[in-house]
């Protein structure tokens, strides 16, 4: 019987260590736009031209009326690429699936996926109000990545997906449905597989029925469910509960899992975390996570 490594950490005591930001200086050699579709994509919901939102003054780049989903994956031209295929991460930027977080959420977690000698992918999902479109939108993405990932050197066996907040929900979504496209196959990239071989959840949102206090059934953990990593805080307004009941679902299927409960920082932080905070240890915790699990060395 194959052995389930199953591991809790709840952080809640005051360290030390300081997160360097080292995911800043990620030297992208190229880029690479993918449109998902071809013709009218599936639960198309069409809401005027895609616009980004007035500046708040947090320097947060929020896209809304997404109805051209695509995909932009990132290739580093470090000086430690070794020329052998790569992990790579579908990212999910959240915003509640009104807007999408690009820049917090997403060129940001680029650059540090980036520095790890992960091939980052941006996901621009559709928004706003169309969950089945996101949904269809991160399947299509993984199928594509899969069937062309002697195109792009990737790992077809280490593709993972990574999500904040509505995106944590999506990145849920796809991880626990693995035998159930949501669309037609348009082509032969959908032969390959849409299931994620990891996740990385970071304060998700929306996978708790609050009125019966379980698990929503969108979210069914199964023994096929990948490895997950979960990042919540006690002072989350979305509900710390969303990361503590997927746990003890994956725990009860023994699958692989890593839990890290901080008391405090709120919500929609990304990398953006005061270094006085133990929060802001998050993502060195993530990276021993991959290596414990030998998605990196």
């Amino acid at each position: 019987m194959k052995k389930i490594f199953l591991l809790v950490i709840v952080t809640l005591v005051m360290c030390q260590l300081t997160f360097a930001q080292s995911y800043s200086t990620t030297d992208f050699r190229d880029s690479v736009i993918i449109h998902l579709w071809k013709g009218t994509p599936p639960f198309l919901q069409k809401k005027g031209p895609e616009k980004k939102m007035p500046d708040k003054g947090d320097d947060i780049i929020r896209l809304t009326n997404v109805s051209d989903p695509m995909m932009t994956i990132y290739q580093s031209g470090s000086s430690h690429n070794t020329g052998k295929a790569k992990p790579a991460v579908l990212i999910c930027p959240g915003g509640g699936y009104q807007i999408l977080a690009m820049n917090l959420e997403g060129t940001e977690m680029a650059h540090w996926l980036g520095s790890l000698d992960i091939t980052p992918v941006v996901l621009k999902y559709r928004v706003p109000e169309n969950r089945m479109g996101a949904y269809a939108d991160a399947q299509r993405a993984l199928s594509i990545l899969r069937s062309r990932a002697g195109e792009f050197n990737i790992d077809p066996d280490k593709i993972g997906i990574m999500g904040f907040s509505a995106g944590g929900h999506l990145s849920a979504r796809v991880s626990t449905h693995s035998k159930k496209r949501v669309y037609e196959p348009v082509d032969q990239n959908d032969q390959a597989s849409m299931n994620p071989d990891f996740g990385i959840l970071i304060y998700p949102a929306y996978l708790v029925n609050k009125k019966k206090d379980t698990l929503h059934k969108e979210v069914q953990v199964g023994e096929d469910t990948p490895p997950m990593f979960l990042v919540q805080t006690e002072d989350d307004p979305i509900g710390y509960r969303n990361s503590l009941f997927f746990y003890n679902a994956l725990s009860q299927h023994e699958v692989s899992s890593e839990i890290h409960l901080f008391p405090h920082g709120g919500h929609g932080y990304g990398l953006r975390v005061d270094a006085s905070n133990p929060l802001s240890e998050w993502p060195e915790l993530c990276e021993q996570w991959l290596k414990s699990i030998h998605v990196i060395n």
